[in-house]
């Protein structure tokens, strides 16, 4: 709901409303938060196990079947509407195009997807391709690391802050001080994803080490934290 109030409530005049209003995009923002809190509260059991025949695929084929289908629907419907120009965005459909959104890859720096709001989808895909590596980082004990990989976070945000989408398409920065950053023909949107991605994922992986070895008082304050209540509620439908 807060993306849907971003795209269609008037947002220029200048007050308390349309500040809120110019901030909805930030719905997205959270979704790719979320989206790391519960894969790595999930499946932390999966960490030192990917390289294990079938789990990785697994895992993938898993993740593919909950956004592929219905994301290659609403793609296939855009088309026509593409074809014939009544979409409210750029609806040319050269090969290419066509190649890297039916493969849910335009969000990789390459193109713009058909189905515009389908770019978060492309990038939650490569999320899901550095799950390993993310969730081995999270829960490797090593405090270093686990700062590390939170540091490189605020900082690829504070890049982001610093850019737009005009700025990155003409190769110069321009003081921006926003996240809405969206063209998928660079790689802005898919690092603003796995950002998004790996801050809830640091999160989750730590609720979820306290819930399995912390003391009782520590296991029931992650327990109710709401990222976790979140988590539990979610489990039956994100896996």
């Amino acid at each position: 709901m807060l993306v849907v109030l971003h795209h269609f409530l008037p947002t220029d005049k200048i007050s308390l409303w349309n500040t809120f209003t110019n901030h909805t995009y930030l719905g997205v923002d959270i979704f790719f938060v979320l989206s790391g809190f519960v894969m790595a509260y999930v499946h932390h059991d999966l960490n030192g196990r990917f390289n294990q025949p079938g789990v990785f695929r697994g895992f993938l084929a898993l993740r593919a079947g909950r956004i592929y289908p219905l994301y290659i629907i609403v793609t296939l419907a855009c088309w026509p509407l593409a074809a014939a120009n009544l979409l409210p965005f750029e609806t040319a459909l050269p090969a290419q195009r066509v190649v890297t959104n039916v493969l849910l890859i335009q969000g990789w720096g390459l193109d713009i997807s058909i189905d515009n709001p389908g770019w978060s989808l492309s990038t939650e895909i490569l999320a899901y391709l550095l799950f390993p590596l993310l969730l081995a980082a999270a829960l490797s004990g090593r405090r270093t690391v686990v700062a590390g990989t939170a540091c490189a976070v605020l900082a690829a945000y504070f890049v982001l802050a610093s850019l737009s989408n005009e700025a990155l398409m003409e190769g110069s920065w321009r003081s921006h001080a926003s996240l809405n950053i969206s063209d998928t023909r660079t790689l802005a949107p898919a690092v603003r994803c796995v950002a998004g991605f790996t801050l809830g994922l640091l999160r989750g992986a730590s609720c979820k080490t306290r819930v399995g070895t912390g003391s009782h008082r520590a296991a029931r304050s992650a327990r109710l934290s709401p990222p976790c209540c979140f988590a539990c509620c979610s489990r039956t439908a994100w896996t």
